[in-house]
């Protein structure tokens, strides 16, 4: 394909807007008999990550964009006790991660237990949250943030190392 200077090319454009949903605007193509649930936004962007964990490879799922335009909804989604997390619900990508993560170490450790103990494989999970905003970095585990949004936390910062590459400090 040869772009032009005013083309963007990508690999999939998600509609996740209900045809129910009032629309402040109408966009020649805003009103749609289907959208993209939840679901759909994790089997296409973090369902493979999962699988690539367990697989050796570190795992990222960024989100980038302007105020409201659905970030933490994407990641974090809407929390139902009453839906079972990996269904047709409202949960956004960290749950729908975490849930399939612990259910496929469920599954490893079923498997492991056939083995004698010096044999089995110990898994270790880690995560890190972090928030840039305005140039500046966050972590979103910090214990200050649990305080009340307007109290400082410490801003992190990014590093790189020759041997593992970029990194944030202290997170």
């Amino acid at each position: 394909m040869n772009p032009t200077k005013n083309s963007f090319e990508f690999d999939k454009s998600l509609w996740s807007i209900p045809p129910t949903q009032k629309i402040q605007q109408i966009f020649a193509d805003a009103r749609r008999d289907t959208y993209d649930t939840q679901l759909d936004v994790y089997n296409l962007v973090a369902k493979g990550c999962v699988e690539d964990s367990f697989n050796g490879y570190n795992s990222c799922v960024l989100t980038y964009g302007q105020t409201g335009s659905g970030k933490t909804h994407t990641m974090m989604g809407k929390y139902d006790p009453k839906v079972v997390c990996g269904g047709q619900g409202e949960e956004g990508l960290i749950p729908r991660t975490c849930c399939d993560v612990f259910a496929e170490l469920d599954r490893k450790r079923a498997a492991e237990t056939s083995k004698a103990e010096a044999d089995q494989i110990t898994y270790t999970v880690e995560v890190t949250f972090v928030e840039i905003y305005m140039e500046k970095v966050r972590d979103l585990l910090d214990p200050a943030l649990e305080r009340g949004k307007d109290i400082e936390c410490s801003e992190a910062r990014i590093r790189e190392s020759p041997v593992a590459g970029p990194f944030v400090e202290g997170v």
